[in-house]
Formats: C-alpha cells, structure tokens, sequence
C-alpha cells in the first residue's frame, strides 16, 4: 500500500479537493484501486449551509470534501471513514474567543469501521446560536455517544483520548481495502496525520500552481520544524521555507465543466514522471 498526500499553500481555497480527485480518478482510469482519505475536516453552517443541511438531516455530519473523495473513489465506505473527523464551525475558524474553546458548534468522530460516531457538543456556541439546536435532533439520536464541553480543558481531554485512534481506525479501513490512499489534508496544514505510511507522492497546491516534493525531503522538513516549534502544527509555508519543489506545474483557470479534464492531464504528467 502506497500514500499519496495532496496540501494546500492556503488555509483557504488552495485546491486540494479538486487536485485529489484529480489524482483519484486518473488513477482508477489506469485500473489502480484508489481511495481518497481526509482525516480531519470542517465547514461552515453558514457558507456551507446546502452540504451541512444535507448531512444533518440524515443523522449524519459529512462535508463536501468527504462527499467528494467517496464519490470519485466511488466506494461503499461512508464518509464518515472517508473523514473520520469532521467538525462544524459557526464562526471563522481562525478566530479563537477569550476563553480558549474554539468556536465549532459539533465534532462528529468515527469510532468503528462501519462509520458509528460519537459527537461533541460545544455548549457555549450553543447557547449563541440556539436556533441550531433543531438541526443536531437527528445527530444526537444517531450518536453512539453525545460528549458536552463548556471548556477548553475538557475538549482538549476528549482529543487527547480519542482523536487520533479515530483517524487511525479509518485509516486502517481503507489501507485493508485499496492499494493506494490518496490522503488530503486540510487548511494548510503540512502534514494531516503523523501516522501515513509508505508516502510516494506530495503534491502542494494553490492556485495556478501544483507543486511535487520529494517525500522524503519534504517529510524530514516537518519533523524539522515541529521539533523547532515544539507546540501546534506545522504550515505548509513553514515546509516551504525548508524546502524546494522537485517539480512546478503551471495550472490555468477553467471553466467547471472542463477543470476535471485537465487536471487529470497535469497528473498525469506529474505521476508519470515520478
């Protein structure tokens, strides 16, 4: 089983998701059994509002990435594998309050193979936002477990103790099922997951640009920074900073119903050479 890791260069609109897919299904054009990974994921109730309604009105909290990667893999695990952390904001995710508890107003976190989650209620975004109570009605009810936090220590607790073994239970899922995991991360974040085996390929995106690391280089880059930064994770800027691209594409816009098309022919050229 072999990782192919696609970042973003921005903590917004990098063009991740669309290079991933990219990279799924000229894969699975060439016969390769693929599938896409995100292990930790966000969207907004207010700019995401059609995904987010979707979702909750199953029971269920996915975003649109997960729908994404699911859909070109086209595999029978439910986005909750697919992205077996998702969180829901209702503010802006960079924006930290006085108190320290970031302001999301639900976690959904995958605890089986099957896609059973547990979910982690931000009660003081609540009491702000009353008016979402109604749209956790059917969450709660499918919950295996529903966690209250008033407080960044008891949040903090929650992560420590079942975070991680969450991201690596789907993990595990999918590397039974498929020869190659195309891991996305997210925000612009360097590395989604310390845990990613047998990493081929890193692909750092944004816009006009798709970029080719040297896994290897770009990897010791990470670790290099982390131990320098000891706390928080590490940017793709910071990477950048460390090391240089072995290889730059050069992506022009295009129009929706063509943008597939031609990324999977910048891929192409991209995985071919390496």
């Amino acid at each position: 089983m072999h990782s192919i890791m696609v970042v973003g260069l921005r903590e917004k609109d990098a063009g991740k998701t669309v290079v991933a897919q990219a990279v799924i299904e000229y894969l699975k054009e060439k016969g390769v059994n693929v599938c896409g990974y995100k292990p930790k994921a966000g969207n907004s109730f207010w700019y995401d509002y059609d995904v987010v309604y979707e979702s909750l009105l199953q029971g269920r909290l996915y975003g649109k990435d997960a729908k994404i990667l699911k859909n070109s893999s086209k595999t029978d695990l439910p986005e909750e594998v697919v992205n077996p952390i998702h969180r829901l904001w209702v503010e802006n995710s960079t924006y930290i309050p006085i108190n320290g508890l970031p302001s999301f107003l639900v976690d959904r976190v995958t605890i089986s193979e099957d896609g059973k989650f547990f979910i982690v209620v931000n009660n003081l975004e609540l009491e702000k936002y009353p008016e979402c109570e109604k749209f956790l009605e059917n969450l709660c009810l499918n919950a295996e477990k529903i966690f209250e936090v008033s407080d960044v220590y008891r949040l903090n607790s929650i992560i420590k103790e079942y975070y991680d073994k969450a991201v690596e239970l789907a993990y595990k899922r999918i590397k039974q099922n498929y020869d190659i995991i195309v891991v996305e991360s997210y925000s612009d974040i360097a590395l989604p997951w310390d845990k990613i085996e047998n990493v081929k390929i890193i692909l750092a995106v944004e816009p006009w640009h798709i970029y080719l690391y040297n896994p290897d280089k770009y990897l010791t880059a990470v670790k290099l920074s982390t131990q320098l930064r000891k706390e928080g994770e590490i940017s793709t800027l910071q990477v950048k900073q460390l090391v240089k691209p072995a290889k730059e594409v050069k992506v022009a816009p295009s129009r929706s119903r063509e943008i597939s098309r031609k990324l999977k022919e910048k891929i192409g050229e991209i995985l071919v050479e390496s």
